[in-house]
C-alpha cells in the first residue's frame, strides 16, 4: 500500500473515531438532559403537592363525631339571657342520632318534645312560657312548657351521665352503672314507680363502652383519652351552661326543671 493510501485510511479512521465520539457525547448529553427534565418534573410535582397540603382543610371528622360537635356548638349558642328556642330545638335534635346509638329509648322521648316545639314555632322561648302560664295551658301535654321541661330534664340526665363517664379512671367504664347513677340523680324523681322500674331495667341493658364508642360512634380506642374525652367534655360543658340558663328561665315562670 502506498504512503498516500495509508494516509487516506488513517484520515478515514480518525473521522470514524471522531464521529463515534460525537455520537457518544450527543447520547450522553441527551441522557443528562432527560435526567434534568425528570428532576425538574419531580420538583414541580413536589411543590404542587406541598401547596395543596398547605391550602387544604383538615379531613372532616366521621359523621358521628360531627354530630356531637354540632350539638355542642348549638347548645353553646342557645345559652343566653333569653333562651333561643330555635337553637335549643336544633341542638336537642342533633343529639338524637347519638341517643339512638346509646339506646334505651331516650331518642324517641326527645323527638316527641322536639316536634311539639317545632309545631309551636318557638324562637324566643320565654314569651311562650309566660303566655302558657297566663292562659293555664302550661300543664297540657301538647304545650311548649311541657315539652321544654321534659327535654330539659333529659338533657340534665345526659349531662350527669357524661359526668359519670368522665369521672371514671378510664372511659372503658360500665356505661349501665353510669346511666343508672345519672338517672337516680336526675329523672327518677319525676317518674312514678312503674316508670322507674322500667327505666332501671332498660338502662341496665345499655351497650358496653367498646360497642358504643368504637363500633357505634367511630372512636378507635387509642383516641379515647384524647379526642373522645375532649368531645364528651366539651358537650358536657355546653350542656351544663345551657341548663343553668334554662333553669333560670323556667324559674322566672314558676317552673322547676
Amino acid at each position: 500500500m502506498s504512503e498516500l493510501e495509508n494516509g487516506h485510511q488513517n484520515d478515514m479512521m480518525a473521522v470514524s473515531v471522531s464521529l463515534h465520539e460525537s455520537e457518544v457525547i450527543v447520547k450522553a448529553r441527551r441522557r443528562s438532559l432527560l435526567v434534568v427534565r425528570r428532576l425538574v418534573m419531580l420538583v414541580l410535582l413536589a411543590v404542587a403537592w406541598l401547596r395543596v397540603l398547605a391550602s387544604s382543610e383538615p379531613p372532616a371528622p366521621p359523621e358521628e363525631e360531627a354530630e356531637l360537635r354540632t350539638a355542642t356548638e348549638l347548645f353553646r349558642r342557645a345559652a343566653s339571657h333569653r333562651i333561643n328556642g330555635e337553637i335549643f330545638v336544633r341542638g336537642t335534635r342533633a343529639l338524637v342520632p347519638w341517643l339512638d346509638r346509646l339506646g334505651g329509648g331516650l331518642s324517641s322521648l326527645v323527638l316527641v318534645n322536639v316536634r311539639k316545639l317545632e309545631v309551636a314555632g318557638v324562637l324566643d322561648l320565654e314569651p311562650v312560657l309566660a303566655t302558657e302560664r297566663r292562659d293555664g295551658r302550661f300543664e297540657k301535654d301538647d304545650s311548649a312548657t311541657t315539652a321544654t321541661l321534659w327535654n330539659g330534664r333529659v338533657l340534665g340526665f345526659i349531662a350527669r351521665f357524661l359526668d359519670e363517664i368522665l369521672e371514671a379512671d378510664s372511659l372503658n367504664t360500665d356505661l349501665s352503672l353510669a346511666a343508672r347513677a345519672a338517672y337516680k340523680a336526675t329523672l327518677e324523681r319525676h317518674h312514678p314507680l312503674y316508670v322507674r322500674t322500667a327505666a332501671r331495667a332498660i338502662l341496665s341493658r345499655l351497650p358496653d363502652a367498646r360497642t358504643l364508642f368504637e363500633n357505634r360512634l367511630g372512636y378507635p380506642p387509642d383516641t379515647w383519652d384524647t379526642r373522645l374525652r375532649a368531645d364528651l367534655d366539651s358537650l358536657k360543658t355546653a350542656l351544663d351552661t345551657f341548663l343553668i340558663a334554662l333553669k333560670a328561665a323556667l324559674q322566672r315562670h314558676d317552673h322547676v326543671l
